[in-house]
């Protein structure tokens, strides 16, 4: 498997550099995830991985909700709505790749890969182009 399964490019710039950093942030920690899977680290290891990339969602999520708040986005209640979602399919996928003995083959992965291309590409890159 690649290494760089988890990758930044400018295609998930979305014009605000806090969320950039903090989604910059979260592709390490998948990366992190998906390296040491790949490597059979322990699962105490991984399972503290994918703890750490959990609660830095949840942050994330509420800086980005507060920074929405701050321009008056008009999609801040769809957007709120759209992060419960995913921390809660977050949630069911942890569970799921826990019961499959942390395989890297996992659905896990492939959800944190549509996670970023089509959350972050998608309804962030939206707020960043309501900013003034």
């Amino acid at each position: 498997m690649n290494s760089n399964y988890f990758q930044w490019s400018d295609e998930l710039d979305i014009g605000v550099n806090q969320m950039n950093d903090e989604h910059k942030i979260l592709i390490s920690m998948m990366s992190k995830l998906h390296n040491a899977v790949e490597k059979s680290a322990d699962k105490t290891v991984i399972e503290a991985i994918v703890n750490e990339l959990a609660a830095f969602a949840i942050a994330h999520f509420e800086r980005e909700e507060a920074y929405m708040e701050s321009l008056s986005y008009p999609g801040l209640k769809q957007h709120k709505e759209i992060h419960k979602k995913l921390l809660d399919r977050f949630a069911t996928q942890k569970a799921r790749f826990f019961d499959e003995g942390c395989a890297v083959n996992s659905p896990f992965f492939e959800f944190l890969k549509v996670w970023l291309l089509s959350h972050i590409k998608g309804i962030d890159a939206d707020y960043g182009k309501h900013q003034s």
